[in-house]
């Protein structure tokens, strides 16, 4: 089955306002190829990425920017942005990979399975998946910065 980049927008936008309670809107959509999201080098950079194995294979992968991640898991938490800490900004992009991936999941048709999120964070890395290739991306202006949400492909 095929998905499209109008299906990501739904379900990320799905799941911010149902756990945030807020609107967010679509900076870009993109097709093909590229190995990151938002600038590398940027500081405090936050990613996450759930692998989709079965019947179809890929992953679903977030990236934002610490302000970003801060202000998200703030909202996810009932915190102030002051008391978020790294741990709640690494289970709020983990999360909203996670809940990403598994909605996203049952759009590829056939059976398959969701793995955990994994998630990374600093300022001069490149989260891969080897092996898969991007088939689209889309990021979204979340009213405190960007968050980019991309699906990748397992190469035939």
């Amino acid at each position: 089955m095929a998905i499209s980049p109008s299906d990501i927008e739904t379900v990320v936008k799905s799941i911010w306002s149902s756990m945030l309670g807020k609107d967010l809107e679509v900076s870009s959509s993109e097709t093909g190829d590229s190995s990151t999201l938002l600038a590398a080098g940027d500081p405090a950079h936050v990613s996450s990425c759930v692998q989709i194995t079965g019947d179809w294979q890929g992953a679903v992968m977030v990236d934002c920017l610490g302000p970003t991640a801060r202000s998200v898991a703030a909202a996810m938490f009932g915190m102030g942005l002051e008391e978020v800490g790294s741990d709640e900004i690494r289970d709020a992009v983990g999360e909203i990979a996670n809940m990403a991936g598994g909605n996203i999941k049952p759009l590829l048709g056939g059976n398959c399975q969701l793995s955990l999120p994994t998630v990374a964070e600093g300022a001069d890395f490149r989260q891969l998946v080897p092996g898969a290739s991007v088939l689209f991306r889309v990021v979204f202006d979340t009213g405190g910065g960007n968050m980019g949400v991309c699906v990748l492909k397992k190469n035939d």
